[in-house]
């Protein structure tokens, strides 16, 4: 019985772990390319950088349903992924070595004109292909799992997703303490070829949906031919609508798919769902932002500039730690007892993580306090990502419109923080700052903890049949 309620788990841990070798690359270049760039004397690129990912990510999140049932997943992952590679190696350009002598022409592929075009350009490709590629992910995931084991499926994978912090940053770590910067680009940038490379090779649930249709379309015409029993003819037509419907969802036009996502945007539940989705981008913008910056001014003053950045990146180690405890924690939760003491376990981390990152900012050392700042951070950060994903998936019926909606408000609320991440200078700046994070943390949690009707809070067994988004739409339609 339990082997057969997680049938699926080695087909998952597969795609897991190709999620790790690309977020390893991605989140330490990220948590890293703000204090790169502006040391380099790019200023506020690398946040101009994360918030470009974002606004591409955001705007493409519209189309993205339409972008992955053309495509599939196989070609949306893999377009995603090389985009990564492609963004992070586009950072290279700007720590080329400079004639800084006074009657010295700079060459154009060295000026810094060149360099926010390439890297803002650069993001903007991978945000807008980070779209389908996250909508592949969370389809493959909702489909390897089943009612029973949402929470815990989507805890174990991003347990591998998160584990990239870990892994992540103490490779940076390393690589920035012993090579150049430009090594720590260039190596992270072929780990993410690495990834894109690898997810070639895998077998994805919509590939053998669609030749099962295929299948079962040239059944369906050959059948037309031959004479047939009452119930053949019966089962025939049930297998003849199932395709039909496939196919017409497949070849729906980008208008319709864009209407579709607004209708579910105004739908009750998804309204109390929304500011907590916005605040799991609040969150990244605020720990990739804020955190080195500080940390590196807190690191001791007789180290080098590569020493202090090694030290910077070791300690963002544990929002990875962290992170796989949050992620667990949350899915036990939610799969125990229920969406409602998940949002309430949500908000007690919350008041744990203010409690430490209000003590960094009132002791400014590098100390205990840092390391508890970080960790509980990423127990924060995993534990609402993984409950939004799992009460999307739970809610929504698997809807790829729904994984969409989830990147159009996350990438919103990265847009809008990395840009305040430009006007905060000093120690006072990000009190306040903070302060303000952390109240809006809390009614973000608190209206997703007032979820209505919420199936997660219903019992796992003989719960009544699932109605799915489509077939609201066709009742509203009924309606109007």
């Amino acid at each position: 019985m339990v082997l057969t309620k997680y049938k699926n788990f080695k087909q998952l841990t597969i795609l897991a772990f190709g999620v790790l070798l690309l977020q390893i690359s991605y989140t330490s270049t990220a948590n890293i390319l703000s204090l790169i760039l502006q040391k380099n004397g790019y200023g506020p690129l690398g946040n101009l950088s994360i918030a470009c990912v974002y606004i591409a990510w955001g705007l493409g999140s519209l189309f993205s349903p339409t972008i992955y049932k053309r495509l599939g997943s196989r070609k949306s992952i893999f377009l995603g992924v090389s985009s990564n590679a492609i963004w992070i190696y586009s950072s290279i350009i700007c720590l080329l070595d400079k004639d800084m002598s006074p009657n010295a022409e700079i060459p154009w592929y060295k000026s810094e004109v060149f360099g926010y075009i390439i890297v803002l350009g650069c993001s903007t490709f991978n945000g807008f292909f980070n779209c389908p590629m996250w909508v592949a992910f969370c389809k493959q995931i909702s489909s390897l799992s089943s009612k029973e084991t949402y929470g815990t499926y989507f805890s174990y994978f991003w347990c591998y997703y998160i584990s990239a912090q870990i892994f992540g940053n103490s490779l940076a770590s390393l690589v920035l303490e012993k090579f150049s910067e430009i090594a720590f680009f260039i190596i992270m940038g072929s780990i993410a070829m690495l990834a894109s490379i690898y997810f070639c090779f895998l077998t994805y649930q919509d590939d053998a949906k669609h030749k099962n249709s295929q299948i079962k379309e040239s059944l369906l015409k050959g059948s037309n031919k031959s004479s047939l029993n009452n119930t053949k003819e019966v089962q025939d037509n049930q297998e003849a609508n199932a395709v039909e419907k496939e196919i017409g969802e497949e070849q729906q036009s980008v208008k319709q798919d864009v209407l579709d996502m607004f209708r579910m945007i105004a739908s009750r539940k998804m309204r109390y769902m929304i500011p907590q989705i916005f605040y799991t981008g609040v969150s990244f913008a605020f720990y990739t932002g804020q955190f080195i910056s500080f940390i590196y001014l807190t690191t001791p003053a007789n180290y080098t500039e590569q020493q202090q950045f090694s030290q910077s990146m070791g300690v963002m180690s544990l929002l990875g730690f962290g992170a796989l405890v949050g992620a667990l924690g949350i899915g036990y939760t939610y799969d125990k007892h229920g969406h409602k003491n998940a949002a309430f376990q949500n908000i007690v981390i919350l008041i744990l993580v203010s409690i430490f990152l209000f003590g960094f900012i009132y002791k400014k050392s590098y100390d205990a306090i840092v390391f508890m700042m970080v960790f509980t951070w990423g127990v924060m950060d995993s534990s609402m990502a993984t409950h939004s994903y799992t009460s999307l998936g739970i809610e929504f019926n698997d809807s790829p419109i729904a994984f969409a909606i989830y990147n159009t408000f996350q990438s919103l609320a990265v847009i809008i923080f990395s840009c305040i991440n430009i006007a905060i200078k000093d120690w006072n700046d990000l009190a306040y700052y903070a302060g303000a994070i952390i109240i809006l943390g809390v009614f973000c949690f608190g209206f997703n903890y007032n979820l209505p009707d919420a199936i997660g809070d219903r019992p796992k067994k003989n719960s009544p049949k699932q109605v799915t988004f489509a077939e609201d739409l066709e009742v509203i339609n009924k309606i109007e």
